[in-house]
């Protein structure tokens, strides 16, 4: 009979190897997630758009035809902005785009995004979306600058 002889085993094993590896694999998993650009969320779902543009349109044909407001006023300027949100998004359709509304900065995306999400929870034939208002000229106002 024939034994297979196995040469002695070395006491000493390498640890250096695994943990190199394991120190560049952290590395690399680290600076990967570091690079990755953040995406901010514009999604606004359907329901929420279509009470926002309810709420919106109204609320800009009230400030046009209340003397009393100016057009530079913080409010009708986020009505405005929301207007022309509404009809980037395809909400609203518009046959002549304002010339105010340009492109707006993904900052101000974001809070007119905030904004029609607000508004889908308050009741539209009340002064409750009021609320909305506030954060969102706020918000617009710090990202604006």
């Amino acid at each position: 009979m024939a034994f297979l002889v196995r040469p002695p085993r070395s006491t000493q094993v390498n640890h250096q190897v695994p943990l190199n590896l394991l120190s560049l694999f952290i590395m690399l998993f680290v600076n990967a997630c570091t690079m990755q650009p953040e995406k901010p969320d514009y999604s606004v779902d359907l329901y929420s758009l279509a009470r926002s543009a309810t709420y919106t349109q109204r609320e800009l044909i009230n400030t046009q035809l209340d003397p009393t407001i100016e057009a530079n006023e913080q409010r009708p300027q986020l009505l405005l902005a929301s207007y022309c949100d509404l009809v980037k998004r395809r909400t609203i359709y518009a046959k002549v785009t304002p010339k105010s509304c340009g492109t707006q900065k993904p900052a101000i995306r974001h809070c007119l995004s905030e904004f029609h999400r607000c508004v889908r929870t308050c009741k539209l034939r009340s002064v409750e979306c009021n609320v909305c208002e506030a954060p969102a000229i706020s918000c617009i106002s710090q990202r604006d600058d």
